[in-house]
């Protein structure tokens, strides 16, 4: 009977467990031509803060970085 305690009690703590495993998510990094100016001048323009987007108002792609804004 122990056993069989034991080994429900076990199961189920490794489902509860396996469920709640939580992942780290990547940070924001320069991609492509940003990452090409980035790695030229790394002190002006400093590390980003948000992935690239691409803004519908004005048609450009941009990123925020701690330094800046790439354009």
């Amino acid at each position: 009977m122990r056993r069989l305690i034991l080994t429900v009690t076990l199961t189920a703590v490794a489902i509860l467990g396996l469920g709640s495993i939580a992942t780290a998510q990547q940070g924001p990094e320069f991609k492509l031509g940003f990452k090409a100016l980035a790695d030229q001048i790394p002190d002006v323009v400093g590390v980003p803060t948000e992935n690239e987007y691409f803004n519908l108002s004005n048609g450009n792609s941009e990123q925020h970085a701690t330094k800046g804004l790439m354009v």
